[in-house]
């Protein structure tokens, strides 16, 4: 286990407005043809749906919080 710098978000609605409000700070995507779509993604983690920290992104949602993140395993 170990601790990343991150947005903690209870349900993946919230995550998705929190992605939203990014993407439309950032003015993603630029055009209807533009490759990127969205400037990063969320992942559910340690019963959370998390935004990992980004410099970028601090200035629109504020300052992350030290999350407990569970590496995944791969089994195969």
């Amino acid at each position: 286990m170990e601790y990343i710098k991150a947005y903690v978000y209870n349900t993946e609605q919230l995550a998705n407005i929190a992605i939203d409000e990014i993407n439309l700070s950032l003015g993603i995507p630029v055009s209807i043809d533009a490759i990127t779509r969205t400037y990063v993604n969320f992942e559910y983690n340690n019963s959370k749906y998390i935004i990992k920290h980004d410099k970028t992104i601090e200035s629109i949602l504020g300052l992350p919080i030290d999350f407990e993140y569970i590496q995944q395993v791969n089994p195969f």
